[in-house]
């Protein structure tokens, strides 16, 4: 369906190798490594192991799993946290030095989580790689699947852009480098193993490149009784579209004969997770692509937005596509180092013809109207089975 072309302005990308019907699901791949933004308000909600959303949280009656130490892991169950244990053994006493200390914003905490995920995984890929030439049988509890398709060298071959960084953020990115490195080396030597500072501040910049958010859209559940009961409960939400039933249910305490559930819609960025062949994809502001983050597991779907023909590039958009043409260059050229030539940043009349079309209509949603069942795919859930088709 697609195949991978290089060009010499702007690498790798995927061309339709045939024609794409419109709702054709082009790509679906799970993260090389995924972490739970530092500090999200909705970081005790997800499971930071498979990131199954539990919206019990809400409700205070199930809470998560959380680790003790450094306070910034949480797991649906004992199952979870086992598979999650060599990993996080390992991370665990970064994480308390990284909670520790104030020298960097949020946004910096959540990239260095990434970071020390990737030292950690090539630490316990490395480990199998020996096992197995021992023909020892492997004692790694972390799940298996997650450091068989580990590959260290699959990361360093993403664009990173380093050379166009400004001088002051390559500072940053160094200061970075000396905190993790001058950590693991006082908790645990061998974790820095074919690592140094340089290829530390290459992997930032590789993942400020290329690192997609994982965000989900997130039921809130209100819900009303028609006589005054302790049962009723209210939960902060953001309403962007609200459904209204109403059901019979009885209390233990009292009949209570109506209850009125609105159920709204939150679309929620709750981490970051770098992807392989998802990163192959360049950037328009009319994108022929759209892209689907699904739960459990952060998996990241791409669907055609409309009919594709042969031979085209395939596009999704990295930035807000209902900026202003000067606002979505500035940024591009700010976070990705390019100057967008597409068709929207070359024609505003077009643009707005393409808006018109496409982007979702309901306020503050920037989502894109999908072409088989009319829905955004941000403000109310949008879900592929394993069939490829939308449920």
């Amino acid at each position: 369906m697609i195949t991978i072309n290089q060009y010499k302005d702007r690498g790798r990308c995927f061309v339709a190798s045939v024609p794409i019907k419109a709702g054709t699901v082009i790509v679906r791949e799970l993260p090389i490594i995924q972490t739970v933004n530092y500090m999200d308000p909705l970081q005790n909600a997800f499971c930071h192991q498979c990131l199954t959303y539990h919206h019990q949280h809400q409700q205070h009656s199930s809470p998560l799993l959380h680790c003790s130490k450094c306070k910034l892991v949480w797991y649906c169950n004992r199952d979870c946290a086992s598979k999650d244990a060599d990993q996080h053994e390992l991370e665990c006493p970064s994480y308390s030095r990284l909670h520790s200390t104030n020298l960097f914003d949020n946004d910096c905490k959540t990239m260095m989580k990434m970071l020390i995920k990737i030292i950690v995984y090539n630490h316990l890929k490395q480990q199998q790689q020996q096992q197995q030439q021992q023909g020892v049988e492997s004692t790694t509890t972390t799940t298996t699947t997650s450091i068989d398709s580990f590959n260290i060298k699959t990361i360093l071959e993403l664009e990173g852009n380093r050379s166009q960084f400004p001088t002051q953020r390559l500072l940053g990115l160094s200061k970075i480098a000396k905190f993790i490195e001058k950590g693991l080396i006082s908790t645990k030597k061998e974790l820095m193993n074919g690592f140094d500072q340089q290829k530390l501040i290459n992997i930032m910049c590789i993942l400020e490149c290329n690192t997609h958010e994982l965000a989900f859209t997130i039921p809130t559940i209100k819900e009303k009784y028609s006589s005054s009961s302790s049962l009723s409960t209210q939960l902060e939400s953001m309403s962007i579209q609200e459904t209204t039933t109403t059901t019979t249910t009885t209390s233990t305490v009292k009949q209570v004969q109506k209850e009125e559930i609105k159920i709204t819609y939150n679309y929620k960025s709750i981490g970051s997770g770098l992807y392989d062949q998802c990163s192959y994809f360049n950037h328009s502001c009319q994108p022929n692509i759209f892209k689907v983050n699904q739960t459990p597991g952060g998996e990241l779907v791409m669907v055609a937005l409309r009919d594709i023909e042969q031979g085209e590039e395939l596009f999704y958009n990295y930035i807000q596509i209902s900026m202003s043409g000067e606002a979505r260059i500035k940024k591009l050229k700010e976070s990705y180092f390019f100057n967008c030539q597409c068709p929207g940043c070359k024609n505003a009349p077009s643009h707005k013809q393409f808006l018109d079309k496409y982007l979702c209509k309901v306020k503050q949603c920037n989502g894109v109207i999908t072409p088989l069942s009319n829905l955004c795919n941000i403000c109310k859930p949008y879900l592929i089975d394993n069939d490829n088709k939308e449920s």
